[in-house]
């Protein structure tokens, strides 16, 4: 609570806009009990918000921190972490750190849900492109450092999907329906989209790449072409 009404007092006293985002990160910390005598309690246990606090629970070795970083100016705040021994995926599934995308354990373990477009279109959208930016700009983790051509993938489709979603010229950018102020550009897009498509390999059982457009998985990739194309 102090470090938010810090940043209301910073916010009320600035003679300038304070535009900030909210970030996360996890660090190593040193397993270590200490011992309270005026409380009798022992601290440095896992706390993740839950309220319990027992001896059952285990040394925390790992902080998830957050933090307010400013964007127009140069400084941070930490207003809030919790006590881990490891965050993990389920933990974060739990304590809903989703890094504002709609991905959950459904999207990783969908070997029996293949059939749901819903799946496909919420893991091929905007926010998951973002947030593997995120991870990689921002965050600095080297786990991400190759999403470069994930990100395009995800972007692309995440196009395809509003383009062909669109119901309304009242809408703005991609989701905009097909008119004559965005035909050329959905034109570009549609060839731009075809090319991409066209030169995909994937990696077959035995080691060779073969066009994306070849196998029997091929159908879905072809139904976004044929879609695509007509629209115009």
């Amino acid at each position: 609570m102090e470090s938010l009404k810090l940043l209301e007092l910073k916010v009320r006293n600035s003679s300038d806009p304070v535009f900030c985002a909210l970030i996360m990160d996890e660090m190593a910390i040193h397993q270590h009990l200490e011992y309270d005598r005026s409380t009798g309690k022992y601290y440095d246990r896992v706390d993740m918000g839950s309220g319990i606090d027992n001896d059952s629970l285990a040394v925390a070795k790992e902080c998830l921190v957050f933090l307010v970083v400013s964007i127009n100016e140069n400084w941070k705040l930490p207003i809030g972490y919790f006590l881990a021994h490891s965050l993990n995926s389920a933990q974060k599934e739990q304590e809903g750190c989703h890094l504002a995308n709609k991905l959950r354990k459904n999207h990783i373990l969908f070997f029996k849900q293949k059939m749901k477009v819903k799946l496909a279109t919420q893991l091929l959208s905007q926010s998951v492109a973002d947030a593997l930016k995120f991870c990689n700009d921002t965050l600095k983790l080297h786990q991400f450092s190759n999403a470069g051509a994930t990100i395009s993938f995800i972007e692309l489709f995440n196009k395809a999907f509003d383009i062909l979603n669109s119901r309304s010229i009242n809408f703005i950018e991609s989701k905009k329906a097909l008119c004559n102020e965005n035909i050329e550009e959905i034109k570009l897009f549609t060839n731009h989209f075809c090319t991409y498509i066209k030169g995909l390999k994937i990696l077959e059982s035995d080691n060779n790449f073969i066009p994306v457009l070849q196998p029997k998985r091929k159908t879905s990739f072809i139904g976004f072409i044929v879609s695509l194309n007509s629209l115009l």
